[in-house]
């Protein structure tokens, strides 16, 4: 894991916002899987963030986790077969007889649709979700969970 300032973060926020329009016009979904590997690798040191926020590390995800290319079902389904499937090709089977090739290709498929789902909790998808709300369209790309001020108590 890496950490940047939050200029960095903002700046590569924005740059990873537009890679992933051009991901969602071109539908690359290995290069869609490979953003969200370097968002869940980088970080921005939180210093700057609000005083409760502090010293948590605020990983890219947090930047783009809303993008409208998170919500096309069509992604993950393509995801998940990608992934899957090179993770049949890597298995050398060819010894194994046919019920525990069966039961190799079932054991990668759960495994994957684990972490896959991690993923898609991570990225806050909803299958259901159509439409990107106004708030997403914000220059603005830090959560507003991890910049809200404390509250004092009266």
């Amino acid at each position: 894991m890496f950490t940047m300032s939050a200029d960095g973060y903002e700046k590569l926020t924005e740059l990873l916002h537009d890679i992933l329009y051009q991901i969602d016009k071109d539908n690359d979904v290995e290069a869609a899987m490979n953003v969200m590997i370097l968002a869940q690798t980088f970080y921005a040191d939180s210093t700057w963030l609000s005083e409760e926020a502090k010293g948590a590390k605020v990983f890219l995800q947090c930047g783009i986790q809303k993008h409208p290319v998170w919500t096309k079902k069509s992604l993950w389904e393509k995801s998940i077969d990608v992934l899957v499937r090179q993770e049949v090709d890597g298995q050398d089977m060819r010894d194994d007889s046919e019920e525990e090739k069966q039961m190799q290709v079932k054991n990668i498929v759960f495994g994957k649709l684990g972490a896959f789902a991690n993923n898609m909790l991570y990225f806050y998808t909803c299958l259901l979700y159509t439409s990107p709300s106004p708030r997403d369209r914000q220059k603005s790309r830090m959560p507003s969970s991890a910049c809200k001020k404390k509250k004092k108590k009266k």
